[in-house]
């Protein structure tokens, strides 16, 4: 059986990791119980019954947005970019918890700063998308409707100087919104031809651009002022694609991909042309993807269905080190960020928890964050009171906030 997962988003966060330091607290509170039918399911491994969007898995992840990408060079999105602190408060309690719950299953998670505060947008198999405030720990308005199946990945970026989140959805199609007023702007971009897992935004070229991963094997690439496909779609995956990241290569933008085919693979965006071979260690589907700086030089970094978080050097495709082995299941998601000025990656899992990696040690920090009753399907790190946070999103409805600090 397979899975997916999905990176997602993106949310303005950098890079750098440390040794790993004394175990954190856990966290008590708990996320709403989930219903028998749904444990079972968990238990069988079964995926949720929704119309096709695990298409023939036996669980389910969404990578392309669950994860939160880092842009390196790219005309990243305007948002803060301040270092993030391990400074103040004494206690994880304090900021860890359920901020809120959606309807359903959620799959995807950003987070950013927007307009100075800090946000996270959530997509679910109800439909809809949902944004948070982080610092009230509430809703903003109603959720963002107009998909009609699971919102499977959501990016955060701007075009023309509004803040938007971008949603793809097992309705084949990606939706622009206006984080403000929370409508959409304009009508679906439709083109693939199966649900679409994974997006990811950035500045290209000078424009702002969407990068979608589908089940039609597809890579497409969306100008998002016109909300038109640039070029033909990118192919070369054999199998559905689960997770996007963008960045730059050598001072041309790319895009980096992962899917069902156990591949990573490195599109150059102006070309829409493969770069070099396919990454190829994993030995289950690629799940999310995130990319980072580690000692100068680009790095992806990839969670999988082998229960693996693996670091890649962009420029050679080779692995960088052992794969980092700490989760019981497969690992859905990656996001990263930095801490006390050191690259870190947060992931979350089957086995329902969420981890802090060092990415210099390629070992965790600390223990697993605990608290969410079923898959963890959705991770984002940013900034909250001037400390990293994670923000996740679980097959059990809830959004969690966990407080990352201190680092050491």
């Amino acid at each position: 059986g397979r899975v997916p997962a999905e990176p997602y988003g993106m949310a303005t966060v950098t890079e750098h990791p440390t040794p790993a330091p004394p175990d954190k607290p856990v966290v008590s509170d708990v996320a709403p119980p989930v219903p028998a039918a749904e444990r079972d399911m968990i238990s069988t491994g079964d995926h949720p019954v929704r119309r096709s969007f695990p298409r023939g898995r036996t669980g389910w992840i969404v990578a392309a947005a669950c994860v939160v990408l880092v842009v390196l060079g790219v005309n990243f999105w305007p948002f803060s970019r301040e270092p993030m602190t391990s400074a103040a408060p004494a206690t994880t309690a304090a900021v860890s918890g359920v901020i809120g719950t959606q309807s359903d299953d959620i799959w995807a998670v950003a987070a950013a700063q927007v307009d100075g505060r800090p946000m996270a947008v959530t997509g679910s198999a109800d439909d809809t998308a949902q944004v948070w405030d982080l610092t009230t720990r509430k809703p903003v308005g109603e959720p963002l409707r107009g998909h009609r199946e699971d919102v499977c990945a959501v990016a955060i970026g701007q075009v023309d100087g509004r803040s938007v989140a971008v949603t793809a959805s097992a309705d084949d199609t990606v939706r622009v919104w206006d984080l403000v007023t929370r409508q959409p702007v304009g009508g679906p971009m439709e083109g693939h031809t199966e649900d679409v897992y994974a997006v990811a935004v950035a500045q290209v070229n000078g424009r702002p651009v969407a990068v979608t991963g589908s089940g039609d094997d597809t890579v497409r690439m969306w100008d998002l002022t016109t909300r038109e496909p640039v070029g033909e779609p990118m192919k070369g995956h054999t199998e559905d694609i689960w997770t996007v990241a963008i960045t730059q290569l050598n001072g041309r933008p790319v895009a980096v991909t992962g899917g069902v085919d156990d591949t990573i693979r490195v599109w150059d965006l102006t070309t829409r042309e493969p770069v070099g071979e396919p990454m190829t260690e994993h030995t289950g589907d690629v799940y999310g993807l995130a990319i980072t700086q580690l000692d100068g030089r680009p790095v992806v970094v990839s969670s999988s269905e082998d229960d693996t978080v693996r670091v890649w050097d962009l420029a050679t495709h080779r692995s960088v080190g052992q794969p980092m082995v700490g989760h019981t299941g497969n690992v859905t998601s990656v996001a990263v960020g930095q801490m006390d000025g050191r690259p870190v990656a947060v992931t979350g899992s089957w086995d329902r928890n969420v981890r802090l990696w060092d990415l210099t040690t390629r070992r965790p920090v600390g223990g697993p964050f605990t608290g969410h009753t079923s898959t963890v399907y959705g991770v984002a790190i940013t900034q909250l009171g001037g400390r990293a946070v994670a923000v996740s999103g679980s097959r059990d409805t809830a959004v969690r906030v966990w407080d990352l600090g201190p680092f050491s």
